[in-house]
């Protein structure tokens, strides 16, 4: 039965909970509209100090129904559950939805609906990007890849011999990502050239975004690239 991964634990697999309901909300783009006295329109600035749109927190909630049989065991579940993530922050992934995971302080309710069982809900307050499973560092699982919804982003030991340009996806989350050289080089990205040391580096100068990521290397050695790609 489907469910939801939370940290190590999975809602039906480790506490038999039956899903029966969900809503997962957008966060609010953090707009910056000023009012000019004897003007049409508005003046809208959103935009204006980072180059694109920022956003709030987003809410999840997750509904559940669990047979507990008798008070002893709801008490015993109740406990369980809460110890584990009320108040805390854990990776939440759907399983309709394997390829990303929301980042979020969660809090837990439980209501006894007779005897049989319960009606338990999670809520959440989350990063508002849901976040890529894997990261361009890691080992691909090709099992629960989805070719559909996924993105393969393995930018790892990357050879420079003299020159290189390397095109990394789209993410709608920017992001700083870490370099890994194992000899001196530089790259250049949107007309900024950055030296990069051997070991590793990051660069405030390099900040991928949501439009194809062009990087020319010069030098002579291997290099990675890590980062972690999003959506909202």
């Amino acid at each position: 039965m489907i469910g939801v991964q939370i940290g190590e634990k999975h809602t039906y697999r480790d506490w038999r909970l039956g899903w029966t309901d969900y809503s997962i909300d957008y966060p609010d783009a953090k707009t910056y509209l000023v009012e000019v006295p004897g003007s049409d329109g508005i003046l809208d600035f959103t935009e204006a100090l980072t180059g694109r749109v920022r956003y709030g927190v987003r809410k999840i909630s997750f509904t559940f129904e669990a047979l507990d049989e008798d008070y002893f065991k709801y008490e015993t579940l109740k406990r369980d559950i809460a110890d584990y993530l009320h108040g805390r922050k854990h990776n939440v992934t759907l399983d309709t939805d394997p390829n990303y995971y929301y980042y979020a302080r969660l809090s837990v309710d439980f209501s006894k609906v007779n005897k049989y069982g319960s009606v338990l809900v999670i809520t959440g307050i989350a990063d508002p990007y849901k976040y890529e499973q894997f990261s361009s560092g890691d080992e691909w699982l090709w099992d629960p890849f989805s070719f559909d919804t996924g993105n393969i982003r393995t930018a790892n030991e990357l050879l420079v011999d003299g020159e290189r340009e390397v095109r990394l996806l789209p993410t709608k989350i920017p992001v700083i990502p870490k370099f890994i050289c194992t000899a001196p080089m530089t790259v250049t990205f949107e007309g900024h050239i950055v030296s990069l040391p051997e070991g590793e580096f990051e660069s405030p100068y390099i900040e991928l975004g949501d439009n194809e990521n062009v990087l020319f290397f010069q030098g002579n050695g291997m290099v990675s690239i890590l980062y972690r790609g999003g959506v909202l």
